[in-house]
């Protein structure tokens, strides 16, 4: 992408980030919150223009010698109108001949300039899905609901049809396949009638059983892995879950009660929790399994050791706690005066397709805010 490229209200997504992350430094990288026209801390533009003065000190005073090329591109860019429009922040990228703006969710501005693009304070949002479903269950009225967005932010969610082949209730199941579990019974053909085999409960259980299994085998082309959340009682949602097989990821959280009475913007909320919810709970997986690993020596738990690994490549599991900050000294790569190590291992392991886990504060303590799981 050159220079002269525009983004116009492109989101920043899990594999924009994975692509800065292969960038060789320096680069520069700039945030600028969410903003409302007419807010009293002033334009976006005149912050732009204010982070760029700094950035320009900051180069001279190392004598860069990519000054003039590193932030000409960026300085054009600052004097767009749209950076005025109200809505999500703009997260700004460049580097040697190339300059990327994006749509992000910020609370704060930032400049940095080292030989890594500020990676971790985006990382959290972009990883959540941005496709997900879910699923009303109810015996008399089944609905799907599909949910798309760009972060927690930004997820909306509608109502969608049931694919073919799926009934919207037990009852209309009975009418497509006739009834099951019956047999004819009478002296002749003409005197023979239905009855049920078993218990009531018994014929009620394996009836839901039947239907569940086959809503399932009818969802699972269209799912296809994809995130679902269920809705209804907490024994419906039991059974399904039960008879489910893997034609979605399921997500931990549920809503457990009558779900009829939500609105798509309700059920949008409560996906974009369980969203978040899961990936947390995917992360605490992780952490479990690194303190739990048998051979240490695949572990690294000091921010040097981690770094160091990351770096070579090895990392296959990052664990970061959110919102932490260590600066230390630069590679040789950079001019800047210090580098915030723990973004740093972050973009190493992206930039060697590891995985990385943020985690909430309260997982990880401030003195040991990275630890990671290696290839070898």
């Amino acid at each position: 992408m050159t220079p002269a490229q525009k983004l116009e209200n492109t989101p920043l997504t899990l594999d924009i980030l994975k692509t800065l992350a292969s960038h060789i430094g320096p680069c520069i990288t700039i945030a600028l919150p969410d903003y409302h026209p007419g807010a009293t801390e002033g334009s976006r533009r005149a912050l732009l223009h204010n982070l760029l003065k700094s950035a320009r000190q900051r180069l001279s005073s190392d004598k860069s010698p990519d000054l003039e090329a590193l932030l000409a591109p960026l300085q054009t860019s600052a004097n767009d109108a749209e950076l005025d429009a109200g809505g999500k922040g703009w997260a700004i990228f460049g580097g040697r001949d190339l300059v990327e703006r994006y749509r992000a969710p910020i609370r704060e501005s930032k400049l940095t300039i080292g030989s890594h693009f500020l990676i971790a304070p985006f990382l959290g949002e972009v990883t959540l899905a941005t496709e997900a479903f879910a699923l009303s269950l109810n015996a008399k009225k089944l609905e799907l609901f599909k949910c798309e967005g760009t972060g927690s932010s930004e997820m909306t969610c509608w109502k969608i049809p049931l694919p073919d082949g799926v009934p919207e209730s037990q009852h209309s199941r009975h009418h497509v396949e006739g009834s099951e579990n019956r047999h004819a019974s009478g002296n002749s053909t003409g005197n023979q009638h239905a009855v049920q085999f078993g218990s009531g409960a018994d014929y009620d259980n394996k009836d839901q059983h039947d239907y569940f299994e086959l809503v399932d085998r009818g969802l699972k082309s269209l799912l296809n892995g994809r995130p679902l959340m269920l809705m209804g009682v907490q024994e419906e949602v039991a059974a399904y879950r039960r008879v489910a097989s893997n034609g979605a990821t399921f997500l931990a959280a549920s809503h457990h009660g009558n779900a009829q009475a939500l609105t798509p913007a309700q059920i949008s909320v409560e996906v974009s929790q369980a969203l978040a919810a899961d990936l947390v709970h995917r992360g605490d997986g992780v952490w479990a399994e690194l303190r739990e690993l048998r051979d240490r020596h695949r572990v690294a738990t000091t921010v040097e050791d981690v770094l160091q690994a990351a770096r070579e490549g090895r990392v296959h599991k990052l664990c970061v706690r959110a919102d932490t900050q260590l600066l230390g000294a630069p590679d040789s790569t950079t001019n800047a005066a210090s580098e915030d190590l723990v973004n740093a291992s972050l973009v190493e392991t992206l930039r060697a397709s590891g995985e990385v886990y943020v985690l909430p504060q309260d997982r990880m303590s401030a003195a040991q805010p990275l630890a990671a799981i290696l290839r070898y």
